[in-house]
């Protein structure tokens, strides 16, 4: 172990002066461009540890540092008593002075660590988030809010004629989500009354006029009004087989409630509905109709009910 101590202790120039209280007896002789005392300690220590340097076996150093052709020369001498406790051990201590010998720089270059490699620090970039790719899909027709509408119907009903009657409803309005409001204009074709064995009479119309209010239930595509408002008219008479013509008005007002069923195609983007409906009135007025000589020819009903099927136009 002392034989490897000094060995790496020469392979590095260095001073001589011996220590008192060190195990190693130094001899130094080296020109004055050689390091000194102080350095060759301070390789020293490099390499072996302070209380190895202050064993019990003594280490006799002598160095001989000459200048020959531009380079250095050493000579060194040793006095040393090497003890294991493997053989092993004391043949690679004495490989390694032999190294050093022959090749003293090597040795130093192989023995020291040499420092770790500094890696330049890797750029990285910042994590770029990709941007999602979003496929364009048409965007869902959003309903108006308000649409004027156009409706027709062809209507059959009691109690304005004297007989069960056909009729023709024309309407116009406006529609929301949930509501409506129309103006329905309602006419009721001719119909003949006639006096009691005779045969002259006369012949008897109607029409109305007047606003509605609604409520409309939905399911999906089918709607479900449920109307009321007022009807104001009139009932008009013409009279038949008579030597003097009469042609007797009387004003009609009722008030109506109705329900109907409209399906809106999607198909047909909703512009037209179709369905049935059915209404039920009750009148404030009931005109009397009759002629002089003749009696009573008929008088219109307090109450009454129609049904129709209807066409509606929606717009836009």
């Amino acid at each position: 172990m002392w034989i490897a101590a000094a060995a790496f202790a020469l392979a590095s120039p260095g001073a001589t002066a011996p220590d008192d209280s060190s195990a190693v007896a130094l001899q130094w002789e080296a020109p004055a461009a050689c390091p000194d005392v102080a350095a060759l300690h301070g390789e020293l220590q490099r390499y072996v540890s302070a209380d190895a340097q202050r064993g019990d076996r003594p280490l006799r150093v002598h160095a001989l540092v000459r200048e020959d052709a531009g380079r250095f020369v050493l000579d060194l001498e040793l006095d040393a008593e090497g003890v294991a406790e493997r053989c092993e051990v004391l043949a690679s201590a004495t490989a390694l002075v032999i190294a050093v010998l022959l090749d003293p720089a090597g040795v130093v270059e192989r023995v020291e660590p040499s420092p770790p490699p500094v890696e330049p620090p890797i750029a990285t970039a910042a994590p770029v988030t990709p941007t999602p790719v979003t496929t364009p899909t048409a965007a869902p027709k959003r309903r108006r809010s308000l649409q004027a509408i156009l409706r027709v119907a062809a209507l059959g009903g009691t109690g304005v004629l004297p007989r069960f009657g056909a009729g023709f409803t024309a309407a116009a309005g406006i529609r929301g989500r949930l509501f409506r409001a129309e103006l329905v204009a309602t006419g009721m074709l001719p119909q003949r009354a006639r006096a009691e064995g005779e045969d002259a009479g006369a012949r008897v119309d109607a029409w109305t006029i007047g606003p509605r209010g609604c409520v409309v239930p939905e399911v999906r595509t089918v709607e479900l009004p449920v109307c009321t408002g007022l009807d104001a008219g009139q009932i008009r008479a013409r009279g038949f087989g008579l030597q003097t013509a009469l042609r007797p008005v009387a004003p009609w007002v009722a008030i109506p409630l109705s329900a109907s069923v409209l399906w809106a195609p999607a198909a047909a983007s909703r512009r037209f509905a179709f369905g049935p409906g059915v209404e039920a009135w009750v009148a404030t007025t009931r005109p009397r109709f009759g002629i002089d000589d003749l009696g009573p020819l008929y008088r219109a009903a307090r109450a009454g009910i129609r049904a129709w099927v209807t066409v509606e136009l929606r717009l836009p």
